[in-house]
């Protein structure tokens, strides 16, 4: 056993070693091959690996094939499409060990919401109970950061461990070695969780027999890597680096590609290997195997880390932005959907789970979206090549399919709580609000001309006080038909009208009496509105006319300037940004961003299209001249200030030209303020950047979820844009590459799109476009307010035309106090209960209430995990650790 064999290049491992070999197969839907041919390749895949372990039941125990499942999703569909023969061969497996399904169904980008992420977590029990295991791993590959819920959703459920085999491409890597430590979600919960190197490191080491020379040359290697000669100059550097264990998980793939097929030729190397080393030990191992082993020997000496981990490469959803946005609200309509379906169970409706089966199957077809395979490996490349165009039409598919299918299943729901009725009861605007405190915000209603005749005004009373409600008659897109468009907006049966409803119940509807008004004067001009003097109650703001942008925002009670006056950009000031390619790069070197190459300019031509003072709001309309854009006027921008909100908002609409040239759309937010924290909304927690996240996670742009805050002793100013997800904090960081982000002021810069990628995601997009950025400030500063903000950005109230006997106000689920956030609540299937999803906001252990107004009796309620399981009865009221997470089963009958 010639110790030379594990010397290279003069470097020696100086500890002995086992090598904890994981074979798996790296999960892209697309990229490699088109969408349609992923689910296939993978049923086939599982089929390969019950042959390979049963061509290696002979070998040495360490040499026996195994694998490990990368993504749930494919074992999920093999239980539901295999005969029972092929599920038996797999439970067996699975129970010896030698195959190892995991916990997530796909490797996730961020845009996901923490109900997605619920949703894509549901084939754990489904395969656990098919397969009588327990899966306790949880594995993400490729993206290099993960959502921070994971952490409060996996281990109730069994799940201990979490790998990620981070790519480090456009990115930082965190940690110097692999790295293991106590996970920690914001309330404490954990779990154990391993940075390892990337996910074919194995493969690059020489466990890939099949690579040539040629190959290996083209890759800018000097000759063809073996394990002879690489493994042992690649575990010395580990030692030097100050990786500390004696045993080391290497990922790698049956052959050197995404998406391959298993093979047992490494389980011939490895039995080789042993036969003659002695200090350096191959095991053929699953992922769980490793992790337990560093849980055994080394989990009470580990640190804990109670940090979200943010990902690099979510800022390629921005190549699609429309896409991006409708993935957005989809989700938030389903969410408020299924808090509808949950509301029409309480209230004895007989929910069929085949509608909770449709509902559900929408939601993942927008989970397809957000799994972090875009297109083709030569979408920049060759962006008009047979891949790239059939691989985005079926990556879009997938979102606009949801889509679709989402506005059938929001119907359903409503069908369950529309009331008997007939043509001569009374018209009434039924307004639905999903979220569980009370609420006065704008509702938008379709009237047809048969309930409120053409010519006449529409009036819209509230019951409680007898008062019309403010209310305009509205469109979505300014400029369309000049005259009209903006405040007399018919379609040839009807109007859509936007109004003020008040104190609509929490988790709950309320009926608003539609009556006919006056006679309308159709030439009576728009109330003018001067535009020095634009302010309500709360704010007071001034327009810069030449960038179409804010100059000054002051909020009264406080007197406080919102602004920094000194900033190169203003306050919703929509900003352009390219950079040349340097004559004869490729795709990719081409695309590295370089700070000093970056060009930037605004908006021009600007003039005031519009300014006017309406029952709702006052506002200003601007059309621009525009980079990038079919121009004149291919950017409008209006700034909206309700009267009877604290909101301001900016509304978009972005007429872009398709380019394959680098380029982005920002648009500003410069805040002021001198010691004050900027924080945002992740994904299963409000993240501090820099303190609160993985050092090497992303820091020079972030994800956010439902809104950005800048916050100090004097109140907090909240950001919220439902259809943009990314943020750059504190400046225009494209090149920076910050281990730990530097926020050095309160700047916000939404990242409205971009096409930076020279591979998987899109060269270009175009076409008109819209978005809302809002804003507000306020004298508290806890973050239960902004998340309220947020949500309500995200989840509108749902206005629908019903007719009533009788007028309705009734709130149907009670979740207090405030700071809980019903963050979703379903019905479950096969059963009679509903599932809520609860969070604390504010870092206080808290007692909540949960109960069903006019209920015959207070309904049961047990504890249950991520899935649906029960875990233990709960007490009334339920107690939930600070920032923690409950999830709940009321049983209803």
């Amino acid at each position: 056993m010639a110790n030379g064999h594990e010397r290279a290049h003069g470097r020696t491992p100086e500890r002995n070693w086992t090598i904890h070999l994981v074979q798996h197969s790296h999960t892209d839907i697309g990229y490699t091959a088109s969408q349609h041919e992923m689910l296939p390749a993978h049923l086939h895949y599982l089929d390969m690996a019950l042959d390979c372990c049963d061509r290696t039941d002979g070998y040495p125990d360490e040499a026996r094939f195994r694998w490990t499942c990368e993504a749930a999703w494919p074992v999920r569909e093999y239980i539901r499409r295999r005969p029972s023969r092929q599920i038996d061969r797999l439970r067996a497996r699975c129970s010896e060990g030698r195959i190892e399904p995991t916990a997530l169904m796909f490797n996730m980008s961020e845009i996901t919401p923490e109900a997605g992420l619920v949703a894509s977590l549901q084939p754990i029990r489904e395969i656990n109970d098919a397969l009588g295991i327990r899966i306790r791993t949880a594995m993400q590959n490729d993206v290099n950061g993960v959502a921070w819920a994971m952490a409060d959703y996996l281990p109730p459920c069994g799940v201990r461990y979490l790998t990620m085999g981070v790519h480090r491409y456009r990115s930082v890597l965190p940690f110097k070695v692999p790295t293991a430590f106590w996970w920690e979600s914001p309330s404490g919960s954990r779990m154990l969780a391993y940075r390892a190197d990337h996910y074919l490191t194995g493969n690059w080491l020489g466990f890939n027999p099949e690579s040539s020379l040629e190959h290996w040359i083209s890759m800018g290697a000097a000759d063809r890597p073996t394990p002879e000669t690489s493994l042992a100059e690649y575990l010395a550097s580990l030692e030097e680096r100050g990786y500390p264990y004696s045993h080391l998980m290497v990922q790698y793939s049956g052959h050197e590609t995404d998406n391959s097929h298993p093979s047992t030729e490494q389980c011939d190397l490895i039995r080789r290997w042993n036969e003659t080393h002695d200090r350096i030990v191959l095991k053929s191992a699953t992922a769980g195997e490793f992790l337990r082993w560093i849980e055994e020997h080394h989990g009470t000496g580990l640190p804990s880390l109670r940090v979200a981990w943010p990902d690099w490469w979510t800022d390629g959803f921005g190549s699609a932005a429309r896409e991006t946005g409708a993935s957005r609200d989809a989700h938030a309509a389903l969410s408020a959907t299924n808090a509808l379906l949950a509301m029409a169970r309480v209230s004895g409706a007989d929910i069929p789970d085949a509608s909770i089966t449709r509902l559900t199957e929408t939601r993942e077809q927008i989970l397809f979206y957000d799994e972090h395979t875009f297109g083709s490996v030569d979408s920049v490349a060759d962006p008009h090549s047979p891949h790239t165009c059939e691989q985005w039409s079926e990556k879009a598919s997938y979102v606009w399919q949801g889509v679709q299918n989402s506005a059938l299943v929001r119907e359903e729901a409503l069908g369950y709580l529309a009331p008997l009725s007939d043509a001569a009861m009374q018209p009434v605007a039924r307004v639905y609000n999903t979220l569980n405190w009370t609420r006065t915000e704008p509702a938008r209603l379709f009237i047809p001309f048969d309930v409120v005749p053409r010519g006449y005004a529409v009036k819209i009373t509230d019951p409680d006080t007898g008062a019309a409600c403010p209310a305009q008659v509205v469109c979505e897109r300014p400029g369309d038909r000049p005259k009209e468009t903006v405040l007399a907006y018919d379609r040839p049966a009807g109007r859509f009208v936007t109004f003020m409803a008040p104190a609509v119940p929490a988790l709950g509807w309320k009926d608003f009496r539609i009556e006919t008004g006056p006679e309308e004067d159709e030439d009576a001009p728009a109330e003018p509105l001067d535009i020095r003097t634009i302010e309500n109650r709360w704010f007071s703001l001034a327009l810069d006319d030449r960038t179409a942008s804010v100059v000054s925002l002051r909020h009264r009670p406080t007197g406080r300037e919102l602004v920094d006056t000194e900033s190169q950009w203003r306050l919703g000031q929509v900003i352009f940004e390219n950079f040349p390619v340097p004559e004869g790069a490729c795709h990719d070197t081409g695309r590295v961003f370089r700070p000093e190459a970056f060009r930037r300019e605004s908006a021009r031509a600007c003039h005031i299209e519009r300014q006017e003072r309406t029952a709702l709001w006052q506002r200003v309309i601007f059309s621009c001249d525009f980079p990038g854009c079919t121009n004149p006027g291919g950017l409008r921008v209006e700034i909206r200030l309700w009267h009877e909100r604290e909101q301001l908002d900016f509304v978009y609409h972005l007429r872009k030209e398709y380019s394959t040239s680098p380029e982005a759309v920002y648009v500003a937010f410069p805040f002021s303020g001198d010691g004050t924290e900027l924080r945002y909304d992740g994904q299963g927690g409000e993240v501090m950047p820099g303190a609160g996240q993985v050092e090497g996670s992303s820091a020079d742009w972030q994800t956010i979820q439902h809104y950005v805050r800048v916050a100090d002793a004097r109140g907090q100013t909240i950001l919220s844009i439902p259809r943009v997800p990314l943020v750059q904090l504190g400046g225009l960081n494209l090149g920076a590459w910050q281990y730990v982000p530097e926020i050095p002021r309160p700047h916000v810069f939404s990242w409205v799109m971009n096409n930076y990628w020279w591979t998987n995601f899109r060269a270009s997009q175009g076409g008109e476009w819209s978005w809302t950025c809002s804003l507000t400030s306020t004298e508290e500063s806890s973050r239960a307010v902004a998340a309220r903000f947020g949500a309500e950005c995200h989840s509108p109230l749902i206005a629908r035309l019903e007719r009533v006997a009788k007028l309705e106000t009734r709130s149907r689920i009670l979740v207090t106090p405030g700071n809980v956030l019903a963050v979703e609540m379903r019905p479950e299937r096969g059963g009679d209960g509903i599932i809520l999803q609860l969070r604390e906001l504010d870092g206080q252990d808290t007692t909540c209430r949960i109960e069903v107004p006019d209920g015959t009796s207070a309904p049961r309620m047990e504890e249950v995990d991520v899935t649906g399981r029960p875990l233990r009865p709960l007490p009334d009221p339920v107690r939930i650790p600070g920032f923690g997470v409950r999830f709940v089963r009321l049983a209803l009958r």
